[in-house]
């Protein structure tokens, strides 16, 4: 689902993407990307792991472990109803 969304957006033109900087080691950035896609994730699922995993297509423990591997910081802004 992230790369589709990442296909799908549109690059302002005759600019590199966000992500991109001159110079900075390809696993920098993926790395950075990745950090970007959990956080992102997490907001639009309001912090809800499960939810975040899914979206990301990952298992939730792939989740817990990206989050601990980027020092990742959320609020939970859900509730169980």
């Amino acid at each position: 689902k992230l790369t589709q969304n990442i296909r799908q957006s549109q690059p302002i033109e005759n600019s590199e993407p966000s992500f991109f900087v001159e110079g900075q080691k390809l696993d920098e950035q993926l790395s950075q990307l990745e950090k970007l896609a959990v956080e992102k994730a997490l907001d639009n699922n309001l912090g809800n792991k499960s939810n975040t995993a899914t979206e990301l297509g990952i298992t939730r423990m792939r989740l817990d472990r990206l989050i601990e591997k980027h020092s990742v910081i959320f609020e939970k802004k859900w509730t169980k109803g």
